[in-house]
């Protein structure tokens, strides 16, 4: 007779080959896709919206949890990425906390800088980037969170005086994360970065700063405005779930549910490689 543990696993190997052929059936159906949207003056997502194609103009329709009108972008025919990279296509998670770079409590090294493409039309810039520059701000964070993601609108057009930009997160002077700036090739287009683990944040005052460490004397960067994301794992590994960061069966089972029928997580639409990874967790315990 097996024993339990020689049951388990087949039991999960099973399982699994259930997710692959789902999987592989899923791939010839209809996909989803995800905008930016400028709303009352402040960039964030919006809801997942269905896409249909006509030539090379990709158009975008609000579904029935949609809040705000959405807009038609040209694509690229080979990326399909839009041209207009003010409005990339960006992660929608549930936004927590969001700030306009130039609303800092302190600063030291550039300033006020006026940008058509910017949220608000404005960003901290005007030369704000040199080595040791550096903005400070004070977030209220309404209740306890789990595991935050931070993202930041920035432009950084390169040229033989001006390379990549190195910016580091703190959050109450713990160094968070580092940020390497790419090349937006034009000092008024913005792109969202990638993003950094916060971890979990409590209620009350908290202090986040951004200082530039480029190694140069005059590497700038212009800093739109910024947000913490709910990451939408969080629903099955965050602190109130089943069982914290441990993924259980029954949590796998709503995860599926909500991949295969497109419903959103957190304001976030599971992809395929999503799935993936939630699988990777509930094995890995």
């Amino acid at each position: 007779m097996a024993n339990l543990p020689s049951i388990n696993i087949m039991i999960r190997l099973l399982f699994m080959q259930v997710i692959v052929i789902l999987i592989l059936f899923s791939l010839s159906g209809i996909t989803a896709a995800t905008c930016s949207m400028n709303y009352d003056n402040a960039v964030f997502e919006n809801s997942t919206l269905s896409v249909s194609q006509n030539s090379n103009t990709q158009y975008l329709h609000d579904l029935a949890y949609d809040t705000w009108n959405c807009i038609a972008y040209y694509v690229d025919e080979k990326t399909g990425i839009p041209y207009d990279n003010s409005e990339m296509l960006d992660y929608n998670g549930n936004v927590i906390y969001f700030s306009e770079c130039e609303d800092y409590f302190y600063q030291y090294g550039g300033g006020l800088d006026y940008k058509e493409n910017a949220s608000n039309c404005s960003c901290l810039g005007n030369h704000w980037g040199n080595q040791s520059d550096f903005v400070q701000y004070s977030i209220n964070m309404s209740e306890d969170t789990d595991n935050l993601l931070f993202k930041i609108r920035y432009s950084d057009k390169f040229d033989s005086n001006n390379d990549a930009n190195i910016l580091r997160i703190y959050l109450d002077k713990e160094l968070k994360g580092e940020l390497f700036t790419k090349d937006t090739y034009d000092w008024d287009e913005f792109w969202w970065s990638d993003q950094i683990d916060m971890g979990c944040i409590s209620t009350g005052m908290h202090e986040l700063n951004i200082t530039s460490e480029n190694g140069g004397e005059w590497n700038c960067v212009n800093l739109d405005c910024f947000k913490l994301i709910d990451d939408w794992k969080n629903e099955w590994t965050g602190k109130n779930s089943e069982n914290g960061a441990i993924i259980t069966t029954s949590e796998l089972q709503d995860a599926i549910h909500h991949w295969l029928d497109d419903i959103p997580v957190r304001g976030h639409i599971m992809s395929t490689a999503d799935l993936q990874e939630i699988i990777v967790i509930w094995l890995s315990h």
